[in-house]
């Protein structure tokens, strides 16, 4: 229970108040994984880290809706009725267990309720919140049961107090708004409410992956939090781990980001889309060294991977480029583009795996 409470700590509220226990979560379970394995092996993780969601698909409930705390949840609601407010659906969240959300719009005061509800906790929370037209900047009043240690994109003001009840709540966001500010408009239903708080999550992953994942400060209150004085070896052990885990969905956003903006034709992205490597500007030598474990089978690689994994100023593009001019003739990667957006990054054709030629003979 602790550890859960720790994880929704982490809430992250943006424009209409998103929820990213996703990222939160990912970083507890490295964390417990690293203890199991001694600190010692990083590329199961790093390997396997792409499956983590930069994108969240939300489902609405159709029908009567099984609340963990139906009694504190009518409470919340009754509020929200008696304030004007008209309920927009709700919805789960498969990537968070059995995470139930409520939408809510009040269309006179421009205002956007998100009511929030776990089994693993005590009770449930609200989330207030305005935004400027286009989303840029916005304002969150909330009482979740935890928060403030993973850091907030620029332009996106939290207020956080567990303690405070739902008419406080909404006395102090209008404190934290501007005087005059021109509102948008809440969602006018379920659809709007669903697309708008899946376009946060995506735009706030895009923002986290971008600036190169968790910072050390984050990583630390939360392990600090929840067990006291971290061990330092296992925090460095666990914050490499994300980083690296970071890297890899950063290439999943760098490869969808090319295919839409590449000049190839379609015969020509279907023969390389699945040898495409990225190497971009937060890649660690962890991931390089397990990208050239992958496509080059060249005996004179060293096995413990070219890439100093030690190395505190590593510069991924330049290292990689010199590694790749060492390597003969169709064990090399051919440089295919650059890319300016959303982060510098080189790409690259990746050599016929050394699979290939097993199969070949």
């Amino acid at each position: 229970m602790a550890m859960f409470l720790q994880i929704v700590g982490a809430v992250a509220l943006i424009g209409i108040a998103l929820v990213v226990l996703v990222i939160a979560s990912l970083w507890i379970k490295v964390r417990r994984a690293m203890k199991a394995i001694g600190l010692n092996d990083l590329k199961s993780f790093t390997q396997g880290s792409g499956s983590e969601p930069i994108t969240l698909e939300l489902e609405q409930i159709v029908g009567d809706v099984d609340w963990a705390q139906p009694e504190k949840m009518k409470a919340l609601r009754d509020y929200l009725t008696s304030q004007g407010f008209k309920s927009l659906g709700v919805f789960q969240f498969e990537a968070m267990g059995d995470m139930q959300a409520e939408g809510w719009a009040d269309a006179q005061r421009m205002i956007t309720a998100v009511t929030y509800q776990h089994s693993a906790l005590d009770k449930p929370w609200m989330d207030l919140v305005v935004r400027e037209p286009g989303g840029r900047r916005a304002w969150t009043a909330t009482n979740a049961p935890m928060g403030g240690a993973i850091e907030t994109m620029p332009g996106k003001e939290k207020h956080y107090d567990a303690n405070k009840t739902p008419s406080e709540l909404m006395e102090h966001l209008e404190t934290m708004v501007p005087a005059g500010l021109q509102r948008e408009a809440p969602p006018e239903n379920s659809t709007a409410f669903k697309q708008r708080l899946e376009s946060a999550y995506a735009e706030e992953m895009e923002w986290r992956l971008c600036r190169g994942g968790p910072t050390e400060r984050e990583v630390r209150a939360h392990m600090g939090a929840d067990e006291g004085e971290a061990d330092e070896d296992l925090f460095q052990k666990t914050h490499r781990a994300l980083k690296t885990q970071n890297a890899v969905k950063l290439e999943t956003l760098l490869l969808d980001r090319f295919g839409k903006e590449t000049t190839m034709t379609v015969a020509e992205w279907r023969e390389v889309e699945s040898r495409l490597v990225f190497i971009h500007e937060h890649q660690t030598p962890e991931r390089l060294n397990a990208i050239v474990e992958d496509w080059v089978g060249s005996d004179d690689v060293d096995p413990e991977g070219p890439f100093d994994e030690d190395e505190t100023n590593f510069q991924p593009r330049a290292a990689f480029a010199a590694f790749n001019k060492k390597l003969e003739g169709e064990e090399g990667f051919i440089k295919v583009g650059e890319m300016s957006r959303p982060v510098r990054a080189d790409v690259y054709k990746a050599p016929p795996p050394p699979d290939d030629d097993d199969d070949d003979e």
